[in-house]
């Protein structure tokens, strides 16, 4: 990948921005290890509006990883953790930074299985931490 322009950031952000709702789920896959286990390679996808698998690699990569051309993936560094969990978690952030409204039934967030215990009513809660805005699957 050439050098990610301010402008190429914010064009992903929007195209991802129109793909990807809060509470979405998105299937991450490690297609490759380094040698010295310190990097990997993965791929993103979802299932679309349509109903079809569509990867959404190439975008993440251009808002917050490197692309690698030879697995076609997103390069992340760092060992000793979940590196997909990782790599959505830092999309939730990068695409919402002011948090996210509660989807409702189904929000993926913790605010509801901890005290005070705030309604899924998708209506009046706004979550703060939008690093859990997605689902891994």
């Amino acid at each position: 990948m050439s050098k990610v322009t301010k402008q190429d950031k914010e064009d992903a952000k929007e195209f991802l921005r129109s793909v990807l709702k809060p509470g979405q789920k998105i299937w991450g896959t490690v297609v490759q290890v380094s040698r010295s286990g310190m990097s990997r390679t993965i791929l993103l996808k979802i299932v679309n509006s349509n109903n079809e698998i569509q990867d959404i690699s190439w975008h993440v990569a251009k808002l917050i990883g490197t692309w690698n051309e030879n697995y076609r993936g997103i390069r992340v560094g760092g060992c000793g953790m979940d590196m997909v969990f990782n790599i959505i978690y830092n999309l939730g952030h990068y695409l919402y930074p002011e948090g996210y409204q509660c989807i409702g039934e189904g929000c993926p967030f913790n605010d509801h299985s901890n005290f005070p215990y705030p309604p899924r009513d998708g209506k009046e809660f706004h979550h703060g931490d939008s690093g859990y805005c997605f689902r891994q699957a």
